[in-house]
C-alpha cells in the first residue's frame, strides 16, 4: 500500500494544467474537490491527473468495447480508459475516491469484477437522472446490484442523497450516503461594492438542466430590460433564438465569472427540476459576493444550504415560469432590498459555505474511510 487515497478525476485540459501550475487561478481549483490541500488532514494521495498511466494497446481495445458494448446493452457508458489506465496504482491505496459518474461508474463495474480491490467513495452528481434513462427491469437491477460494492455514497444535493439512501435501502442514520454541500472560495468571489452594474439580469450555466427557454420567454415580454447569458458550445443551438435584448456569451473563461457577476444587477437561474447540484456552483459564487440572486428551488437545494426566500435569495418552484418573472421584477424593481439580501446571502455563505466548510466535510469522510479501511492507523 503506498497512499492513503487514490482519486480519480474527469480528465480535462484545465484540471491538468491545475495539476502542472500553469494555471494559477486560485478560484478553480474548485474543480480539484480540496484534493490539493489532503496534506492539511495528513492523508496521502495519489491521482489520475499524473502521467499518462499504463494502458497498452490492446487495454486500449478493451476500453473501447467495454464502452461500447455497455451502451449497446442499455446501461451507461463511462472514461474505461482512464480506470485501465491507473487500476494497478489505484490498487495500492487504501481508499479510492470518484468525483465524478464519468470514472465512478467504471470503477463501479470494475469493483464488483473483482477488478478494484480498495474500499470505494462515490460522488455521486446526477446519478439518479441516468439511471432513469436505462431501460427498466434487468439492466437497473444490475447496477443496483453493482453499487451495493459502493462503501460511501457523497451527494452535493439533499434531494440525490434521500434518492440513494432509497436505491440502495440506506437507513436514514447511516453514514453510508452523506449529504454534503458544496462551497465556494469567498475570499476571491468577494463583493465588489465599486462596480457599476452594466446588465440587468444575469445568467451562468453549461449543464444541461438550465431552463434558458423561460428566461427567453421572460426576456421577450421585457424589452427595455438587458439580459446575458454566459453558457456552453452545448446550448449554442438552442440560444440562437435568443431576442434582441439577450446577449449570449459561449464558453467565457473561468476567470472572467468574477467580473460578470459583479456587473449585473440579478443573477437569475432558472433550473429544470433535478436531485443533483446543478447550478449551485453559480448560486454559490453569486450569493458570496453579495448579489440578489433568484433561483428554482431544486430538490438539489430544497434542504442543507441554509437558502431562505426573501431572506438571502428569491426561491421559486421549478418550471413556474410566471413565479420566476415575478420574483425577478420584484428584486430589479426593489433595489434596497435586493441590496439587503445580498448582504444576507454573502453572510449565509461565510458563515456556512465556504471552501473551508467544504474541504472540512469532505476530508472528515475520507479520514473516516480511511480509517475503516486500516484499523489501528492514526489518523
Amino acid at each position: 500500500m503506498t497512499t492513503d487515497l487514490f482519486t480519480f478525476f474527469r480528465q480535462s485540459p484545465m484540471r491538468r494544467d491545475l495539476i502542472s501550475g500553469n494555471l494559477h487561478d486560485p478560484a478553480a481549483h474548485y474543480l480539484l474537490y480540496g484534493m490539493d490541500h489532503l496534506s492539511r488532514c495528513g492523508l496521502t494521495y495519489d491521482h489520475n491527473l499524473v502521467g499518462q498511466g499504463n494502458v497498452d494497446i490492446p487495454q486500449g481495445r478493451l476500453a473501447h468495447w467495454l464502452g461500447y458494448l455497455t451502451t449497446r446493452l442499455g446501461g451507461i457508458g463511462g472514461d474505461y480508459q482512464t480506470i485501465l489506465s491507473h487500476r494497478r496504482r489505484a490498487n495500492r491505496s487504501a481508499v479510492i475516491l470518484s468525483t465524478v459518474d464519468t470514472v465512478g461508474i467504471p470503477l463501479v463495474l470494475f469493483k464488483r469484477a473483482g477488478l478494484i480491490h480498495p474500499p470505494l467513495v462515490y460522488i455521486s452528481i446526477g446519478l439518479p437522472e441516468r439511471i432513469g434513462k436505462m431501460p427498466p427491469g434487468r439492466i437497473q437491477a444490475f447496477y443496483r446490484n453493482a453499487y451495493r460494492g459502493v462503501s460511501r455514497f457523497i451527494a452535493y444535493g439533499w434531494e440525490e442523497a434521500e434518492w440513494l439512501r432509497r436505491w440502495q435501502n440506506i437507513p436514514e442514520n447511516s453514514t453510508q450516503v452523506v449529504f454534503l454541500p458544496f462551497g465556494v472560495d469567498a475570499d476571491h468571489f468577494a463583493p465588489c461594492p465599486d462596480v457599476t452594474p452594466t446588465v440587468d439580469v444575469l445568467t451562468i450555466g453549461a449543464d444541461p438542466q438550465r431552463d434558458f427557454k423561460a428566461l427567453f420567454e421572460i426576456a421577450a415580454r421585457h424589452q427595455s430590460l438587458k439580459f446575458r447569458v454566459i453558457a456552453g458550445a452545448a446550448h449554442a443551438a438552442t440560444l440562437s433564438s435568443a431576442p434582441r435584448n439577450v446577449e449570449v456569451l459561449i464558453d467565457v473563461p473561468f476567470s472572467e465569472m468574477r467580473r460578470h457577476l459583479a456587473g449585473a444587477r440579478v443573477i437569475a437561474l432558472p433550473i429544470h427540476e433535478n436531485t443533483y447540484s446543478a447550478g449551485t456552483t453559480t448560486l454559490l459564487q453569486a450569493m458570496s459576493m453579495a448579489r440578489p440572486v433568484v433561483v428554482s428551488q431544486t430538490g438539489a437545494i430544497r434542504k442543507g444550504y441554509e437558502l431562505m426566500d426573501r431572506g438571502n435569495c428569491r426561491l421559486v418552484a421549478p418550471g413556474n415560469t410566471p413565479a420566476f418573472e415575478a420574483a425577478l421584477l420584484d428584486t430589479l424593481h426593489e433595489p434596497e432590498k435586493a441590496i439587503q439580501m445580498g448582504l444576507a446571502a454573502r453572510q449565509t455563505i461565510v458563515q456556512h459555505l465556504t471552501w473551508r466548510h467544504y474541504e472540512d466535510r469532505l476530508f472528515a469522510v475520507l479520514q473516516e474511510a480511511r480509517q475503516q479501511a486500516t484499523p489501528g492507523k492514526d489518523s
